[in-house]
């Protein structure tokens, strides 16, 4: 009881606890929203590094050589699917193994994960609709908490490299959906399901984890601004590597991985 204005000292620890461990905060946001935020995972000199090499794939029809990059999809809005990302470069490899994600992954994949593939997104128009969900249950894709613990069998790393505000058509969910008992119950690409599409804002330099059990897309871009974007995405070890739009995980890719970081590709 409250009286006098004053909150009784037994119950002071409910207002006054502060979280201080990251992984409590991360463990928090993914068991609300769905997702959970990773500040400062790049450098700008990274972040140039990488652009520099979009530009490179753009130049030479989205593909590199020499390496398992290649055009997933090209919509008819001019939005590219680039397929297989982390083989870009030495940066990109290092990247979805670094040490921030990977405690993190530790945390909310229950210590067994592999990396099941990755591409990229360039666009300057267009949206991509509402997809995935917690309803109805998915092979491949569910989300569990029990306890102090947390699984999420399918999770994706999202890095903005340029352009991801609202107006840039920048990634939208609807938060809390992955914990969802029902079907969306409107039609599917409907402007009610649209509507329910919340703008995450990530500042370039950041990440986001998010659990493909969260009903996500991305609102449309307005701005006419190219919206590049990382994705990196993690799966239990028995979870089939994707194999749409040319995704792979290669044995020449797997030789180009660090020693430390071969125990995250396929087992």
């Amino acid at each position: 009881m409250i009286s006098n204005g004053k909150i009784p000292d037994e119950y002071n620890h409910y207002w006054e606890r502060k979280y201080t461990n990251d992984l409590e905060v991360a463990k928090y946001e993914m068991d609300t929203f769905g997702f959970c935020r990773i500040k400062g995972l790049m450098e700008k000199e990274e972040l140039e590094d990488i652009k520099n090499t979009f530009d490179q794939i753009k130049k030479n029809d989205y593909s590199l050589e020499e390496t398992d990059i290649c055009l997933g999809q090209m919509r008819d809005d001019g939005t590219a699917f680039i397929s297989n990302i982390a083989d870009g470069s030495p940066l990109l490899r290092e990247l979805a193994f670094r040490p921030k994600v990977i405690e993190l992954l530790n945390v909310l994949m229950n210590w067994e994960f592999k990396l099941n593939h990755s591409n990229a997104i360039m666009s300057n128009a267009g949206s991509t609709y509402p997809h995935m969900g917690a309803y109805p249950i998915h092979n491949k894709a569910f989300f569990h908490s029990r306890g102090n613990a947390i699984l999420s069998s399918l999770t994706k790393l999202v890095i903005p490299i340029t352009n991801n505000d609202k107006n840039d058509g920048g990634l939208a969910a609807i938060r809390g959906s992955h914990k969802s008992n029902f079907p969306i119950p409107y039609p599917k690409r409907s402007l009610e399901e649209h509507n329910l599409l919340e703008h995450i804002p990530i500042e370039i330099g950041d990440a986001i984890l998010f659990t493909e059990a969260l009903t996500h897309g991305s609102l449309k871009n307005i701005s006419g601004n190219t919206r590049r974007i990382l994705f990196f995405c993690y799966s239990m070890i028995n979870i089939p590597e994707w194999s749409t739009q040319g995704l792979k995980i290669s044995e020449e890719f797997c030789e180009k991985v660090s020693k430390e970081n071969k125990k995250y590709l396929r087992q």
